[in-house]
Formats: structure tokens, sequence, C-alpha cells
């Protein structure tokens, strides 16, 4: 099966309603609010990325 192409867009995950309210109050912004949004979404993104283990070092002597 081949991927998504320009004239077919990928299939829509089914979001739950709380997911729906934030999409929905994501789409009601304007511009400017959005970009801030999207700006302070991905800064905490990347800080919490940065401040995870990597997986390996979970494991540690031992069997899973």
């Amino acid at each position: 099966m081949s991927g998504p192409t320009a004239t077919q867009p990928p299939a829509a995950l089914p979001l739950t309603p709380d997911e729906q309210r934030v999409l929905s109050a994501f789409r009601s912004m304007d511009s400017n609010r959005r970009i801030a949004t999207l700006a302070v979404t991905e800064a905490w993104a990347q800080a919490s990325l940065s401040q995870k283990r990597p997986t390996l070092s979970l494991i540690q002597g031992g069997s899973v």
C-alpha cells in the first residue's frame, strides 16, 4: 500500500472530545495568537524532550 500523495491526504485520526475542544479553540484564534501558541508549545516540547533520559538507560541489569 502506498502512502498519501498530494491529491490524497492522509487519513484523519479520531480525536477525543478534549482534543476536539483544543483544536476548535486553536482554529478560532487569530494568526498572531496561533503563532505565539505554536512557539510556546514547541518550546515546551523541546524542553520536555531534553529532560527525558534515553529509553535504554531505563533498562539496567535484568530481563524485561
